[in-house]
C-alpha cells in the first residue's frame, strides 16, 4: 500500500528536526489538508509514524533511535543515564 505520496511524506518527515503538522505537509506535498491528513493517519496506524493530538492539532514524527546504540545504551539515555540492574 506504499504509495508514492507517503514515500515523499515518510522522506519528509524524516529530515525534520521537529514534530510536524498536517499542514506543513500539505504544503511541502502541494496537496489539501484533507488529503494530507488522510495519508499521515494511514502512516500512523500502520505503525511507521508517531502522532500527538495537541490543544489545537495534530503533530506528526518518525521515532529515531540510534542504529549504532545497543538497546541497553538507548534505555540508559531515556532513563536519565542511569543504569539499571
Amino acid at each position: 500500500m506504499s504509495t508514492e505520496l507517503e514515500k515523499r511524506i515518510l522522506k519528509e518527515m524524516a529530515n525534520a528536526t521537529i514534530p510536524v503538522s498536517t499542514e506543513y505537509i500539505a504544503k511541502k506535498m502541494g496537496i489539501g489538508w484533507g488529503t494530507a491528513i488522510r495519508y499521515i493517519l494511514e502512516l500512523m496506524v500502520a505503525g511507521k509514524i508517531k502522532g500527538l493530538k495537541t490543544t489545537k492539532s495534530w503533530v506528526f514524527w518518525i521515532e529515531k533511535t540510534p542504529t549504532h546504540a545497543s538497546s541497553h545504551e538507548v534505555f540508559d539515555k531515556q532513563n536519565g543515564g542511569e543504569k539499571y540492574g
